[in-house]
């Protein structure tokens, strides 16, 4: 004959079946007692006790909700940057090696929730920071240069894939200023009139490499 532990154990283990059929409780000839879902001779219904449930209280899940992390605002908002200006393979011919640089993101970018765009120069390793779709590189050297730009959240998780563009920057030589000057019947050696004349013309040594405008902060 079963022990009440066991006895008790079985039924736990029929109680699933209760919502489908009855539990019957017979003595087969040996003496033991045997629980079955199909009535046999002899045999009696068993009354099982209903399945427990549980449900949380309004404080109770008050206090799971405190705890558990909140949520970064546009975490699940995949953001889409299309990098307008530079155009990609444009060629730019600036003495003071500028390049203003504009973008599109799409959705917008909430800087209130800390989201903003980190730019990098030619995949380096300075990454810097704009709130603005409007802003300019500096001190950009001659030759061809990539510039990508992301959108990242406050913990500076990338929110989207990187966008790039590849320019090509010139400078203007002191050979290309003679020539300049002397189609346009001046004296190579003076300023453009636009530039204040009367001094004599130096042209501007070549900058150095990359260094962040104003208003740039590095991560």
């Amino acid at each position: 004959m079963f022990k009440p532990m066991k006895k008790w154990m079985l039924l736990l283990l029929l109680v699933p079946l209760a919502a489908h059929a009855e539990i019957y409780r017979s003595v087969d000839s040996a003496g033991n007692v045997v629980y079955s879902d199909q009535p046999r001779p002899g045999s009696k219904p068993v009354k099982l006790p209903g399945i427990s449930t549980y449900k949380p209280s309004a404080a109770t899940q008050a206090a799971e909700k405190a705890k558990a992390p909140a949520a970064t605002p546009g975490a699940n908002v995949t953001y889409e940057v299309t990098i307008t200006n530079p155009a990609d393979q444009a060629t730019i011919r600036d003495n003071a090696g500028n390049v203003p640089v504009r973008v599109q993101v799409t959705p917008p970018l909430d800087a209130a929730a800390g989201q903003r765009l980190s730019v990098s120069v030619d995949g380096s390793s300075d990454v810097y920071t704009a709130t603005s779709d409007s802003f300019q590189l500096q001190n950009i050297v001659r030759g061809t240069h990539t510039v990508a730009v992301w959108v990242v959240g406050p913990n500076d998780e990338p929110l989207g894939p990187k966008a790039s563009v590849t320019f090509f920057m010139h400078h203007t030589t002191l050979k290309q200023s003679r020539k300049a000057a002397e189609a346009a019947g001046r004296n190579p050696e003076q300023r453009p009139p636009s530039a204040g004349g009367g001094q004599n013309y130096r042209p501007r040594s070549n900058p150095s490499p990359y260094r962040p405008p104003a208003g740039f902060t590095p991560h």
